[in-house]
């Protein structure tokens, strides 16, 4: 009977120790990663950037001045070591495309008039109005 008091009380002091190692290490992994994620940002001078942590998860926020800050930022974050996942608090189509293939025509607002009754001369463009999706015009 000595015995088995004796396994259950060793079980019981393992028990409590295994659960003292996980309350405590997580929260010292987490903020080694977000002390680490801060001085790499800080070191590349990218001061706009805040970081949160969850777990090994980094979530990205701030205002980047623009794409290429952004971009930089995240992969900056990707290469630290222990970061599983980084998110953004941005979406990937917050910073207009400036590449020359994807530039919208320039419209000359000069040759734009509003529709008269007259005839349309060489110097006007009349446009058709198209109806916006929840309206319907009377043709």
């Amino acid at each position: 009977m000595a015995r088995w008091i004796l396994k259950l009380t060793g079980y019981a002091l393992l028990a409590a120790v295994f659960a003292l190692c996980l309350y405590t290490v997580p929260p010292t992994i987490e903020s080694d990663l977000l002390g680490s994620a801060k001085k790499t940002l800080r070191d590349n001078g990218l001061d706009w950037a805040l970081v949160s942590i969850d777990g090994r998860d980094i979530t990205l926020s701030g205002s980047p001045p623009d794409q290429q800050a952004a971009r930089k930022a995240v992969e900056l974050l990707r290469q630290t070591t222990g970061v599983r996942q980084v998110l953004t608090t941005w979406s990937a189509d917050a910073f207009p495309d400036t590449s020359e293939a994807r530039q919208a025509p320039v419209i000359d607002l000069a040759t734009i008039s509003e529709p008269t009754d007259e005839p349309a001369s060489a110097h006007q463009i009349n446009l058709p109005l198209q109806p916006a999706p929840d309206q319907e015009f009377d043709h």
